[in-house]
């Protein structure tokens, strides 16, 4: 959802957000003094219910159970080893593999939008949003390096905002799934792992 989207939908009607989880999670039973991140592993069925209990009273917007799913407040739960950090380009600094899930959210704001940008976008960093004269250049790093890393049977999800007409331009034969998000918008696009390398190799990438 883009700027314009996200205005002209607060001027329907107000956006209602879901409330606590932490809360609902105690009163189901969960000691106030465990890791509710965890919780999303251990009994998904409990976190998914409180999930649908606001959709059912009309939530717009619902938050994951993920607030403390960090290595420093997993740490007083003895689960810090459960989260890993790495610091790397893309997969560069990764060990060799694929993965079930790959998300991205790269930058993908093209060389036209990034100078027109609103003045508040422009508190944020450049490197978070430039991705090149279509929006693209790293998106299209991501694409040629899916073969080796996206597992047979995975998915990737990626954002690519306002640059998905260049996307769909640059790569022709790419099986894009574009899915319908919950309040409108669009620019999020899934791919599965069996799709083979050779579809890949034939997608143009520059």
């Amino acid at each position: 959802m883009n700027r314009k989207q996200f205005a002209d939908r607060l001027a329907q009607s107000p956006l209602l957000l879901d409330g606590a989880m932490g809360t609902y999670l105690h009163d189901r039973g969960i000691p106030i003094d465990q890791s509710f991140d965890a919780i999303n592993e251990v009994n998904p069925e409990l976190v998914a219910g409180i999930h649908q209990s606001y959709i059912d009273v009309g939530a717009d917007v619902i938050e994951t159970n993920s607030f403390g799913a960090n290595r420093f407040k997993l740490a007083s739960h003895g689960l810090q080893d459960r989260v890993r950090v790495h610091r790397s380009d893309l997969f560069d600094a990764l060990v060799p593999g694929c993965w079930d899930l790959v998300v991205s959210n790269p930058p993908y704001v093209d060389s036209v939008d990034m100078a027109s940008l609103p003045p508040e976008y422009r508190h944020e960093p450049a490197l978070g949003l430039e991705g090149g004269a279509d929006g693209l250049d790293l998106v299209a790093r991501l694409l040629a390096a899916l073969p080796e890393r996206l597992c047979a049977g995975g998915l990737f999800v990626c954002e690519v905002g306002g640059s998905a007409a260049a996307l769909l331009r640059r790569f022709p034969r790419l099986p894009f799934v574009w899915p319908d998000l919950p309040d409108g918008g669009d620019g999020v696009f899934l791919l599965a792992g069996d799709v083979s390398d050779a579809v890949m190799a034939a997608a143009p990438r520059a």
